[in-house]
């Protein structure tokens, strides 16, 4: 094996652990229920069921697909800016569900960031 395809093989592998993070985010978050209280709750304008709703979307088809729609991505990067923000105002068990779906969103957003992804037409079909 060249030096240029042990690099090759680097970058893959560093690429498929950046995945096994998100997924392991995921599936922690799945593991967990949502909290009750935070059931009909706003926060700053924010509903958090629908919070956790768009979040989720967004997230089943990166899982998924390894795309993004352009409006997901939107989504994403917006909801990274609200989670930022309503987590300081939430306490206990909600505290920790959205801090960890602010890392999760942080943890697909950072994969965007370095490796890049497609991003598809919001309009489109697939």
């Amino acid at each position: 094996m060249c030096r240029e395809e042990l690099k090759e093989t680097k970058r893959k592998l560093e690429r498929l652990k950046d995945l096994q993070k998100i997924y392991l985010l995921w599936f922690r978050r799945t593991e967990k229920l949502f909290p009750a209280d935070c059931r009909g709750k706003d926060i700053a304008g924010v509903g958090l069921v629908v919070l956790d709703a768009d979040v989720a979307g967004c997230v089943l088809n990166f899982i998924h697909n390894e795309t993004l729609r352009d409006n997901q991505l939107d989504c994403l990067v917006k909801s990274q800016e609200v989670l930022e923000n309503i987590v300081t105002e939430l306490d206990g068990y909600a505290y920790w569900y959205y801090g960890h779906l602010k890392k999760l969103v942080g943890a697909i957003l950072e994969f965007i960031e370095r490796w890049g992804i497609p991003i598809e037409a919001a309009d489109s079909s697939t």
